[in-house]
């Protein structure tokens, strides 16, 4: 498996954007269910792709508009063509905190968020 990492000395600046990451990114796309409420209070699930993950957090882009400090479940499976038995990927629930949402003009809101818990099974 191809897993690419963007660490703060391997990410370009473009147009004065300055790196602030201190934790190596994958990025390599990994399928994820998540279940939260909206902007509006209403509660969903949906399954997305992450964009990116790091010890500490997660980015990802859903259709659903949540704002910070809306707390969510993420479940991931993470696949490891490496591993021993690729049929068994691992697993991993999270619990975490939206920290910052962005609305694009497709309508989709890519949410960064920091986990706060999370467990392996």
């Amino acid at each position: 498996m191809n897993l690419n990492l963007l660490g703060a000395s391997e990410t370009p600046y473009m147009f004065g954007f300055v790196e602030r990451r201190r934790k190596p990114r994958i990025t390599t796309p990994f399928e994820a269910r998540i279940r939260g409420c909206d902007a509006r209070g209403q509660r969903f699930k949906s399954v997305t792709t992450v964009c990116n993950l790091s010890v500490g957090g997660i980015y990802l882009r859903l259709m659903h508009i949540v704002a910070p400090g809306a707390r969510v479940c993420i479940a991931m499976r993470l696949h490891a063509a490496h591993a021993a038995d690729a049929r068994q990927p691992g697993r991993v629930l999270m619990r975490g905190t939206i920290v910052r949402s962005e609305v694009f003009a497709d309508g989709a809101c890519g949410v960064a968020i920091t986990v706060n818990r999370h467990r392996f099974f």
